[in-house]
């Protein structure tokens, strides 16, 4: 339908009003205007896997950002008095960037909130000899964590090595090794309350093996997790096992990048390199992801077979054999 002209006016009166109206709002309405002083933007569980990974992940740490005003930052970076505090108690946390905009500067931290339940946060800053304080409050859900450190599922390990599982918010605990209850070591880790590191002596036997790990929720609710780890023993294995061999991981876009090559006749190399997660510890104590590659690897025919493991440095250099792994392959 065409609009006449006597119509047109008054419909584009009321347009021309409604963005003066928008643009006229007060800048705290629409969020630009500066903080006043410290506080608490926001916090956010980080997915134990990484960022890439879904948030429905469990967590153990959070995301705490706060801003304040940007006169302040030299003051405030130069003497680097945060503190964070969970429940009127000191806690872990390590900063993980700053930055600045529209009047207003931003620090960010990871922070370990504890066991389950609502929590009270509060950061502190010193400026001209006085404490400013921020508060907010979030809750940690009851959702226990119970996982395999330095490993992932599929893996082929040349070393009978003793296995690592972190724990937090678990209890109950037990380890299962191709069926076989095995002995577990348990120790806190220092500083992180509620978050402890579980041992089992070296259990593997050669080939495949099934590990069952499993625990209860604080509420008694039972919950279990298998991986299966390859045992490739004194560097031998028998044709028709697949298992994955890691070396290197992602990196920059400039490098470097690892290669692993079989020798295609009693090694095949099968399929493309797999990004795998495992979770590591920091000697602080942290728990961080890291992401490795996992080649995959067939016993094609018994004999004698070889794996070169080569490294290309930089994308504008060549690749330089690092090492190669011999492996023995039985009928």
């Amino acid at each position: 339908m065409r609009i006449g002209s006597a119509t047109q006016s008054p419909v584009r009166n009321w347009l021309l009003l409604a963005l003066l109206a928008i643009f006229c709002l007060p800048a705290s309405f629409s969020g630009q205007e500066p903080v006043k002083t410290l506080t608490i933007t926001k916090i956010d569980p980080i997915p134990l896997d990484g960022p890439r990974h879904s948030e429905a992940t469990e967590s153990l740490y959070y995301l705490v950002d706060t801003a304040y005003p940007q006169d302040w930052q030299d003051e405030v970076e130069s003497s680097n008095t945060f503190k964070v505090m969970v429940d009127g108690h000191a806690t872990p946390f390590e900063a993980r960037g700053s930055g600045f905009g529209g009047g207003e500067a931003n620090a960010s931290f990871w922070v370990y909130l504890g066991a389950p339940g609502k929590k009270k946060i509060e950061v502190t800053l010193v400026r001209d000899g006085k404490t400013v304080r921020a508060e907010k409050e979030t809750t940690v859900p009851l959702r226990p964590v119970l996982r395999l450190l330095g490993h992932y599922d599929g893996e082929c390990l040349f070393e009978n090595e003793s296995l690592q599982f972190l724990a937090f918010s678990a209890k109950d605990l037990s380890v299962k090794v191709n069926g076989k209850d095995v002995r577990l070591d348990e120790k806190p880790v220092p500083g992180f309350e509620g978050i402890s590191v579980l041992t089992i002596p070296p259990s593997l036997k050669p080939g495949n093996n099934s590990i069952a790990y499993s625990g209860a929720d604080p509420a008694g609710k039972r919950f279990s997790h298998t991986v299966a780890l390859f045992y490739a023993a004194d560097n031998k294995v028998k044709v028709g096992d697949r298992f994955l061999v890691t070396y290197g991981g992602p990196a920059s876009k400039s490098g470097p990048f690892y290669y692993v090559t079989a020798d295609g006749n009693v090694l095949v190399a099968q399929g493309s390199v797999k990004w795998m997660t495992i979770l590591k510890q920091t000697p602080g104590g942290w728990i961080g992801a890291g992401e490795v590659f996992g080649n995959q690897i067939l016993a094609n025919r018994a004999g004698a077979g070889t794996l070169a493991l080569s490294v290309k440095s930089n994308f504008m250099l060549g690749e330089k054999l690092d090492k190669t792994v011999q492996i023995a392959v039985e009928p």
